[in-house]
């Protein structure tokens, strides 16, 4: 994405050179304290993001991917998570980027994706956009079948819009695997949580076979990858009417 982005060459060889930092931070197993600093990220990510703002909104949009994956790689070989990284919270902030605060485990800050919001709404018919559309496809999770209706909303229009064939069959994967959640939860599957699961089973005969139809459309042109054959069994069982086990892409809501 960077060669797509072509925006100023200096920002771009900083870019280049912190990406291979943390490539190279990442392969070190079980070190303690932060590989790469955080001051240095948020600098040069701040020059990055200020280098592209004059971009038509392809390149921009891919400059903002590459951002994306700098600071997702990096954010954990940082100290950005902890209290003492303010002042490059600060930089992250006013570049778009406001980390935000959780409380679960040992608390900290973390990055909530709001670059692949970005791109994907520049660029929706495009390369860079329809990538960033598909990773933000990839981390979601439903919660009710509101939820779930807005991520088979968001994935369906990608399937039907995706250039990259790569793109559109992982979509397709990812729709199926909503459909394939309605009809185990409208059958009692719950995963011991608590959900509106009385409105499930009217829409669980359509479910089923929208499930039926998103995972054949994304064998027909792969049924060897991880993916492929992780699904298999879910798309032999939504065939023959047998139980399904577990839930795929549900999630505790807030």
């Amino acid at each position: 994405m960077l060669g797509l982005a072509a925006t100023d060459t200096t920002a771009s060889q900083a870019v280049l050179a912190l990406l291979a930092r943390v490539d190279s931070a990442k392969r070190i197993p079980d070190r303690d304290g932060a590989l790469v600093s955080a001051a240095r990220v948020a600098a040069v990510l701040a020059n990055w993001i200020c280098a592209a703002q004059a971009l038509p909104p392809p390149r921009h949009a891919a400059a903002l991917l590459a951002a994306d994956r700098l600071l997702s790689d990096a954010w954990f070989l940082t100290t950005l998570s902890d209290s003492a990284a303010a002042s490059a919270r600060d930089v992250l902030a006013a570049i778009g980027v406001p980390p935000h605060y959780n409380d679960i485990g040992a608390g900290g800050f973390s990055y909530a994706d709001e670059w692949l919001h970005v791109a994907a709404d520049l660029d929706p018919e495009g390369r860079a956009g329809q990538t960033a559309g598909l990773l933000l496809l990839r981390y979601s999770c439903a919660s009710s079948l509101a939820e779930y209706d807005s991520l088979i909303a968001r994935g369906e229009t990608l399937a039907a819009k995706a250039l990259d064939p790569r793109i559109r069959r992982e979509a397709h994967f990812i729709v199926a695997d909503a459909y394939r959640d309605i009809v185990a939860l409208a059958a009692g599957e719950t995963a011991e949580m608590e959900t509106d699961a009385t409105r499930y089973p009217p829409r669980a005969s359509l479910a089923r076979q929208k499930a039926i139809d998103h995972y054949a459309a994304a064998l027909a042109s792969d049924s060897t990858s991880w993916m492929a054959v992780g699904v298999l069994d879910d798309y032999h069982r939504l065939q023959t009417g047998k139980p399904l086990e577990g839930l795929h892409l549900f999630c505790r809501g807030e």
